[in-house]
């Protein structure tokens, strides 16, 4: 089976500290803004952040990811999205079929 890969657990470290850092420089320095209206979310692609190669696989990642993060898939115009909220921010994975993309070229 192919997976999402976790990557090399230093890189994975790395950046769970990154978002620590940042949610620990953003609760020490109240002046500095956020978003009031948006929110924010962390976007993990199958062909670029995976050993994923082709589109089925990259559909089949998003529907292995979902079932992890316990929510459904949604599928529009060629985008199949699993996606997991924390309030307004969230982390979701997508994979969007080629002839969606050839249109948004």
């Amino acid at each position: 089976m192919i997976s999402m890969s976790p990557t090399d657990a230093t890189r994975r470290q790395q950046f769970i500290g990154d978002l620590r850092s940042l949610a620990t420089y953003l609760e020490d320095h109240g002046q500095v803004p956020i978003p009031r209206h948006v929110g924010m979310y962390l976007q993990v692609n199958p062909l670029l952040d995976s050993e994923v190669t082709d589109e089925s696989g990259a559909i089949a990642e998003v529907g292995r990811i979902a079932e992890i993060l316990g929510v459904p898939v949604t599928v529009r115009s060629g985008h199949h999205v699993a996606k997991l909220l924390f309030g307004r921010v969230a982390y979701k994975v997508v994979a969007i079929e080629a002839s969606e993309r050839q249109v948004r070229r």
